[in-house]
């Protein structure tokens, strides 16, 4: 089936910038949206598109991100 969700998140990184590391973190929120297949009664795949925005701080002043990413994955029930 289909699904769609979303939520708020915390988000810390780190990066290497012209041979300096950056350190940041700050809030954030997160929108995903994909498909679901049972293959069996422990089995199910799914794909899901996610969009995340946030707002980061760091010793150089604040970092406005965008991060889109799908994924592709398998659930077992245990």
């Amino acid at each position: 089936g289909v699904f769609f969700g979303g939520g708020a998140d915390y988000i810390s990184g780190e990066a290497q910038v012209f041979g300096s590391s950056l350190d940041s973190n700050g809030a954030g929120w997160h929108a995903t949206a994909g498909l679901a297949h049972r293959f069996s009664p422990g089995l199910i795949g799914e794909v899901a598109y996610t969009h995340t925005e946030a707002s980061l701080d760091s010793d150089y002043g604040s970092v406005d991100c965008e991060f889109d990413t799908v994924t592709a994955g398998l659930r077992v029930s245990l």
